[in-house]
């Protein structure tokens, strides 16, 4: 049976959510916060350059809207995910972008500014 790419996601972000982790040394550096949505970031994008999809200007993306990614980080709402982003931005961890479709879609488009942030 083969899977198609969207049950992976699915399959992988059940995995993910069930099994938060976070790099020890760089929450000691940034904060739990921070390091847990590095994690997730370099899961989504690590996965997308696996699977060679989302590669924009020279770099793998994620893209997802805050409320989707509090969805799949349920002890963070909507507000602290915008806060823990704004951070990582400022901090010039993680870059956005927008490449959608259609001038309505709001989803946001991620990617680390240094990719040694990727799992290998």
């Amino acid at each position: 049976m083969k899977i198609s790419h969207q049950d992976q996601q699915c399959t992988n972000s059940q995995h993910y959510s069930q099994h938060p982790s976070f790099d020890a040394n760089l929450a000691c550096k940034l904060s739990i916060n921070e390091a847990l949505v590095i994690e997730y970031f370099s899961f989504w994008i690590s996965l997308n350059k696996k699977l060679d999809v989302k590669f924009k200007d020279g770099r793998y993306w994620t893209c997802q809207t805050q409320e989707g990614i509090a969805a799949h980080m349920p002890y963070f709402n909507r507000k602290q995910i915008m806060r823990i982003l704004q951070k990582l931005v400022k901090k010039d961890i993680i870059i956005k972008a927008n490449y959608n479709n259609f001038y309505h879609d709001r989803t946001t488009w991620f990617a680390f500014k240094d990719e040694s942030f990727l799992k290998k």
